[in-house]
């Protein structure tokens, strides 16, 4: 892979961070990280990589909270960085909003491999039935739409047949657990 983005919501260091964490030592050509606020962060970042080394630091930080749609604001900011960061090898989406952006990029080109990295499985993520659904539709689009489906848990497979009736023998998913940082 000469280019790759990862795109996450991130609240601590975790899967997206040991990714581009082991993708920059495979010594990728471009790599674009970007990392989106979680619960009270304020702070969207995207950070690019040439070669291993950190090249530029683009931030936006909102001062006010708006609910649902902070979401929507998080995945225009991930179309517009990977759009001005160019055509791309990989998008790895973790969560479905983030490979929701990525399934776009490569229907309009600029994409030619979506992996959708499943970090949970909430039935419930929403106390709104509606956004719930919609949430979960969104999910069963990216298990559908993405060229692989990583999973932390195999639970999370057993979670998608479950409630979303998704079979794991159509939609094939791979287990990719985090582990433990000593």
């Amino acid at each position: 892979m000469n280019t790759v983005i990862i795109s996450s919501h991130v609240l601590l260091e975790g899967a997206a961070h040991a990714l581009r964490d082991y993708l920059l030592k495979r010594n990728n050509r471009k790599l674009l990280f970007i990392s989106l606020p979680l619960i009270d962060q304020r702070e969207s970042r995207s950070e690019l990589y040439v070669k291993g080394k950190i090249k530029k630091l683009g931030r936006v930080t909102r001062k006010i909270k708006i609910g649902i749609f902070d979401y929507i604001i998080d995945s225009v900011w991930v179309f517009y960085n990977s759009i001005r960061f160019g055509k791309t090898d990989l998008f790895v989406g973790i969560a479905p909003l983030n490979a929701f952006v990525g399934i776009i990029l490569k229907k309009i080109g600029y994409a030619k491999k979506v992996i959708y990295y499943g970090i949970d499985f909430v039935p419930i993520r929403f106390e709104s039935k509606i956004i719930n659904s919609l949430f979960h539709f969104l999910e069963a689009y990216c298990v559908k739409n993405s060229d692989e489906v990583w999973n932390v848990s195999d639970r999370i497979k057993e979670g998608r047949q479950k409630f979303l009736g998704l079979d794991p023998k159509v939609y094939h998913q791979k287990t990719v657990p985090i582990g433990v940082y000593p």
